[in-house]
């Protein structure tokens, strides 16, 4: 009798322990699951470049003025107004919106350009717009285009929004230069050359951002007195953005002054 009742404690004290260990290694498991799943790094969200919508403001402009072909915003600046096309490049220079005579003009875009859609852009599509003499960013019209001399500026503002005919399009800066005219820097269809005299020009380098044949540019002009000691008014400021992929992530890009860019 004492045999059997020393028996059954035996069989009942390696339950306890088979059940005691089968305990403690599905806690283990669990417990190592845990750990490994928490020490995996996090998958990093990119985000998206943001799209700002134009297309009624667009719309609402072509039936006051059929000659609108695009609408024009700039992020930091007051520059968030119709864009106008007419047969030549002097129509709009001294015209306002409603055709009427004033000397700043509208912004217009070249004559050349085709601005009907993403697809008929030509490598480069330019828009003309005056400036005060003083070159005060703060000035009216594209004298604010000033604003982009500021590397910080740019940092915040990097994206230029162009609504057109149902699409809103998104161009990011990345050339901002002085020339003057014998550089052909409104070729609608520029050759391999015309990158390399922009990279010269740029008064800042953009790490991360470059741009050359098969992209396509937004090329932003008006007339600059900086370095026009002749006063020949022959002397341009230029700020041109690359036109981004539709859903397109931001990317990392660094801008460092050019120490020693090419100005006229």
């Amino acid at each position: 009798m004492k045999q059997l009742c020393k028996a059954r404690k035996i069989i009942v004290a390696a339950i306890a322990f088979i059940v005691l260990a089968i305990s403690v290694f599905a806690y283990n498991k669990v417990f190592r699951a845990n750990v490994s799943t928490s020490s995996e790094p996090a998958e990093e969200k990119t985000a998206t470049v943001p799209v700002v919508s134009r297309q009624s403001n667009l719309a609402e402009s072509k039936i006051k003025n059929a000659d609108t072909v695009a609408w024009l915003y700039l992020p930091g600046t007051e520059i968030d107004e119709a864009v106008v096309q007419a047969r030549d490049n002097e129509y709009y220079l001294q015209r306002t919106f409603d055709k009427k005579y004033d000397i700043w003009g509208c912004y217009f875009a070249d004559y050349i350009n085709d601005l009907s859609g993403r697809d008929k852009l030509s490598p480069n599509t330019i828009i003309y717009g005056h400036a005060y003499r003083n070159e005060d960013p703060n000035e009216r019209k594209f004298t604010q285009l000033f604003k982009y001399l500021d590397a910080a500026f740019i940092e915040q503002n990097p994206y230029i929004y162009l609504a057109v005919d149902g699409e809103d399009l998104v161009f990011q800066v990345c050339a901002v230069f002085f020339t003057d005219i014998s550089f052909d820097y409104i070729d609608p269809t520029p050759g391999t050359e015309f990158y390399a005299t922009i990279a010269a020009k740029n008064e800042f380098v953009f790490e991360g951002l470059g741009i050359g044949p098969g992209d396509k540019v937004l090329t932003l002009s008006t007339c600059s007195h900086r370095y026009d000691t002749k006063n020949t008014r022959n002397h341009r400021f230029v700020v041109i953005g690359k036109l981004l992929p539709q859903d397109a992530e931001v990317q990392p890009m660094e801008i460092e002054i050019n120490p020693n860019p090419q100005r006229p």
